[in-house]
Parts: structure tokens; sequence; C-alpha cells
């Protein structure tokens, strides 16, 4: 998580020049930084044309919606700011006085301001009531994933900076379980096929404590479920991407993988009985794409584009369409999803204002988000929560995962930090 989330604050303050032949994400970025450009030069309203083109293109990207209220503000347009800043309550987003800063601050005494900074203060009320199932202590760990083992009864966590998976019982007593002969990456996320007796797990070079200097070296792994041993291992051909980084996958009904390249833009899949990788979703349409949940009927898979929202990718073809949700809905920044069960999406998002674990509720054809619920929010607990598993009427997730201390290179701020912690949300 912690290049995401450089990667989400550089899209808004450190944007690079636009290509000859712009892909989406690059005439966003291009869109903003006009709109910054113009708010230096004191053209407030060229900065709000911009700035909404941006917004046409990557839908209530939070630091883009306060930035557009600040810029209106400052343009002493006080409707257009209280407007904008309402839009931005709308999405269950908070904001301390410091984030709104002076120029919004400065509106309190306007009675339009009154209801919507109660709304932003109620968006920072604690929501949801997670019970503990696993403390991961004694230094550095960060967790990024859950599976669950349902012929022996356990949990299986992977972790990043330990470069390994291990097991843990009902009663929060963790073991090892990855056998050696597994390469001394990063481990991300798991997806369990328990027809085939298999766990599939995505690594990476390029994580933290990986191999100096390799940012390219990803690896989708098949490891027997019993035994924890490494059985194959497949990687996509060499060359194409100057980073990788192997993060989220799925495991269908078929028995089909998909893996998410979070750095590289790129998704890849692993039919059954298939020697070798082939890829999906080519770079240059998703930024950074992370969370895979398959369809119902199986011919799409709903994919989150770390800082560009929602998108929906037809198997058959490959091809990418931004998934259309409520207008007052921020789908940015989510990491780890996972269908419910009962024909919805738990989502994790972190990064935001508030982090929070949200509940989407599609269409029947899953063409169209219909609807969202805050199932956790504002919890003390919930620092750098990533990703998880439905298990009954419950969801197991990774709810602290330590990406917090460990600094922009991938290194431990310190020697003990607080135990990763797993937790079970009630889906009732």
């Amino acid at each position: 998580m912690r290049a995401r989330v450089g990667l989400a604050i550089a899209l808004l303050f450190n944007l690079a020049g636009a290509a000859v032949a712009e892909t989406p994400r690059e005439t966003f970025q291009r869109l903003i930084n006009a709109g910054l450009q113009a708010e230096k030069a004191g053209d407030f309203k060229g900065a709000e044309a911009e700035f909404a083109k941006a917004d046409a293109i990557t839908p209530n990207y939070p630091p883009l919606m306060m930035e557009r209220a600040r810029a209106a503000a400052r343009g002493h347009d006080a409707d257009a700011a209280i407007a904008l800043l309402s839009r931005y309550a709308d999405a269950g987003l908070k904001a301390d006085a410091a984030y709104l800063g002076p120029d919004l601050q400065a509106l309190a005494d306007d009675p339009r301001f009154k209801p919507v900074r109660e709304r932003l203060d109620r968006n920072a009320a604690p929501v949801g009531h997670p019970l503990p199932a696993a403390s991961l202590g004694d230094g550095p760990f960060l967790a990024e994933n859950v599976a669950w083992d349902q012929a022996r009864n356990r949990f299986l966590v992977s972790s990043v900076w330990r470069h390994t998976i291990v097991a843990v019982d009902e009663a929060g007593a963790a073991s090892p379980y990855l056998q050696p002969g597994a390469p001394d990456w990063s481990i991300f996320n798991l997806g369990v096929d328990a027809r085939r007796g298999v766990l599939w797990a995505s690594a990476s070079a390029s994580g933290p404590g990986g191999p100096e200097g390799d940012k390219t070296s990803v690896a989708l792994l098949e490891i027997d479920l019993a035994s924890g041993r490494v059985m194959e291992r497949f990687s996509p051909p060499i060359g194409g991407a100057r980073q990788r980084s192997f993060g989220d996958l799925v495991v269908t009904r078929d028995g089909t993988v998909y893996v998410s390249d979070s750095l590289a833009g790129e998704v890849w899949r692993l039919k059954p009985g298939a020697q070798g990788l082939d890829r999906l979703v080519a770079p240059g349409v998703m930024d950074s794409p992370q969370g895979l949940v398959p369809t119902p009927d199986g011919r799409r898979l709903i994919v989150s584009d770390y800082p560009g929202g929602l998108f929906s990718v037809e198997i058959a073809t490959g091809r990418v369409e931004r998934l259309p949700a409520p207008k007052e809905a921020s789908l940015i920044w989510l990491d780890g999803m996972v269908g419910d069960g009962t024909g919805g999406i738990i989502a994790v998002q972190s990064t935001s204002r508030p982090e929070r674990v949200l509940r989407l509720t599609l269409d029947r054809d899953w063409r169209r988000v219909t609807g969202w619920t805050v199932l956790a929010a504002n919890l003390p607990e919930l620092r750098g929560p990533t990703g998880g598993i439905v298990r009954g009427r419950e969801f197991v997730f990774v709810a602290r995962s330590q990406w917090d201390d460990f600094d922009d290179d991938g290194k431990p701020k310190t020697d003990k930090p607080e135990p990763a912690l797993i937790e079970r949300l009630p889906l009732g």
C-alpha cells in the first residue's frame, strides 16, 4: 500500500506532463495541473473549468473535490464553495478545520455553512463493531490479505515484510505455513481453490525488504493448500514494464486465476491447465488496478483502479469501461474487494478521510453501482486496512496492516510497531 498511497497523493500535486497520445489518466492529470496553474495566476473561474473537466473523467476524487471548494472560496464565490463542500460531505467524507484550511473556514459565519459542517462532523463518527480475530505482533509484519482454509479450520495471512504466509487458528494463534522454496519476495494477496486443494499467492520482488534494484520480478505462486509447499510459479514474459507489483487476485468458479499488477497497470490471467499467464488488460486504461470481483454470470470482472474508481472488464475481449455509480459516491482508493455472497461487493477504502469498509449494491446485471453503505469507519484500530474474505455472515479482514509504520522507501519506521490486526466484521 505504501507505493499506492504515494501515487494517490502524486496524482494531485506532482503531475507529469501530458503524453502525445493521452490515456484518460494522463488527461485527468493534465487538467488538474492546468487548474492548479490557473489558481496560482488568480484565475479561479479558469481553475474551476479545468477542475470540472477532470471531475468528469474521474468523478469524486476526494482531493480534487476539496481543492475545487477551496478555489471557489478563494475566488469569493461562497455559493459554489458551499455547494462543492456539501458534495464532499454527501460522499461520506470528513474534514477537520486543518484540512478545510483558512479559505473554507472563513465561510463559518455563512448560515449555509453550518449544516455542511454538521454533516462533516457526522461523517467523523465511529461506525461498526468489528471483533478481533488475531494480533500479529513481535515487530514489523505488514499484513496484506486473509484467506480461509475451511478443511483445516484456519486463516492464512500474507506478510509483505516477512515474505511469508502464516496460519492462524480460531483462537488467534499464529504458526508458520509457507514452506521453503518460495522466492524471497513480498507476499501480497491470497486466494483459495478448495476444490483443487490449492492456495494461490501473488509475490513481488519490488515489495519492502526485497532484492535491491529488482523492480520487475513478480510471480503467481501455486501452493499446496494442505502443506504450504510451493508447487509452481508463473511469471509474465520478461520486459514490457519498468516496474511491476502483483497485488490482488481472485479465483473464479472454473479455476481461472486473475491477478492485478498495481504498478504496471495490467491484469493477468492463468487458465486451468495453462503453462503460462496471458494478459487480459494492457496498461494505459487503469492506473493501478487492485481488487477484482467476478460478476455472477462469469462474463466480466469488476476491478478497482486505486486512483480512478471502479471499472468493468469484459473477460472475452478485455474491454474496459467505467462502472457507473451514484453521483454522491466517492469510490476512489478502493483496495481489497470481495463478493458478499448476496449480490453485492465488500470493499476496503484506504487512504481516504475516513478509511472505511463499504458494502456496494449493484443492479441485477452488475452494470451499475446503485448504492453504498458504510460498514466500518473512524475506528482506532482501522489503520491502513487492506483486504479480506467473506466467511459466512462476517467479513474477516486486515484492519491494521502496519503500512503506516513504513516509510516511502519501504523501510520500518520503528522496530516495535503496533501489531498487525485481523478483525471480524458482522455482515448481518
